[in-house]
């Protein structure tokens, strides 16, 4: 027990150095190869900082624990939303880019709605994660085609040796979310089976809000300098890549079977949350303090009725 705790300190502590030199290296780059902020948070930091998610799932699948593996998926999403988003929302309002509204945001909802479609005969095998993999690839192909174009505006010149900082930065942010993450998900998992939480409820909240403590250390520091692109791109981009990418690679390497609570509630909830985020955002064009504390409710509602 107290090796746990130890582990979940020095998870927190982790994430907050490494979503500080993650946001520098990834800013200070951005500028100074011209590409903006958004692809960058829907991408390379997006991917990196699911890094966590797509361990839980691997290491889930290879030993058969289905319940963590798909609840860490779920249970992170929704986090990523209602969480995450209604946070950074109260510290400042998030203006929302035509571009997520447009294309990030839809398929954040097509890629929620394709998991729950393929999940609702109880189990995901290789075919559907097959499936999931492709939609996943033809994201991808369809971020990059839609927006080259205008990636490469604003370039602004660094000197060599404060363009090495930042890839320097990039990397070491990374590495130590991804210890953060694993630091957390490993003291907390320990600390709920010490109360005896069921594992598909330790893959839902537990987990989930450790492995999503990345992409929310993002969103706070990002939000209180008022740099919200990053952390809106990097959220939006990590639910995709949750939905698609991270249950596509554990259902290929063994397939596994859905808890009926799962299909029947969690999933819904996560299709709804995607939902509800898309008609606040299209009436103003931004995500108001106010709709942020409805955000926070919401999700605080859910963890409740979980238990």
């Amino acid at each position: 027990m107290g090796i746990d705790v130890l582990l979940l300190f020095l998870g927190l502590i982790g994430l907050y150095l490494g979503a500080e030199a993650l946001i520098r290296g990834g800013a200070g780059l951005t500028l100074s190869l011209g590409i903006k902020p958004i692809l960058i948070g829907l991408t390379v930091v997006a991917f990196g900082t699911s890094l966590p998610e797509l361990t839980v799932g691997v290491i889930s699948s290879a030993q058969g624990i289905a319940g963590l593996s798909i609840g860490n998926v779920v249970g992170s999403n929704i986090c990523n939303i209602l969480l995450i988003f209604g946070v950074m929302a109260l510290i400042r309002p998030i203006v929302i880019e035509e571009d997520n509204l447009r294309k990030d945001i839809p398929a954040v909802l097509a890629s929620a709605a394709l998991l729950w479609i393929l999940a609702a005969d109880g189990a995901i095998n290789r075919l559907d994660g097959a499936l999931l993999l492709l939609g996943f690839c033809v994201y991808i192909k369809l971020l990059w085609d839609g927006r080259k174009s205008r990636f490469a505006a604003h370039k602004s010149e660094s000197p060599k040796s404060r363009r090495l900082l930042f890839y320097i930065l990039i990397p070491v942010g990374l590495g130590l979310l991804i210890f953060g993450g694993w630091a957390c998900v490993k003291g907390g998992s320990g600390i709920a089976r010490y109360f005896a939480i069921p594992e598909y409820i330790i893959g839902l909240t537990i987990i989930a809000i450790g492995t999503s403590l990345p992409e929310l250390a993002i969103g706070v520091l990002a939000s209180s300098r008022g740099e919200s692109e990053l952390p809106v791109g990097n959220a939006l981009g990590s639910n995709i890549f949750n939905s698609l990418g991270v249950v596509g690679v554990s259902a290929m390497i063994r397939p596994f079977s859905i808890n009926a609570d799962m299909t029947s509630f969690s999933l819904p909830a996560m299709l709804a949350a995607s939902m509800a985020f898309l008609p606040i955002v299209t009436s103003g064009k931004r995500l108001t303090r106010l709709e942020g504390l409805g955000f926070l409710i919401a999700y605080g509602v859910y963890i409740c009725a979980l238990f």
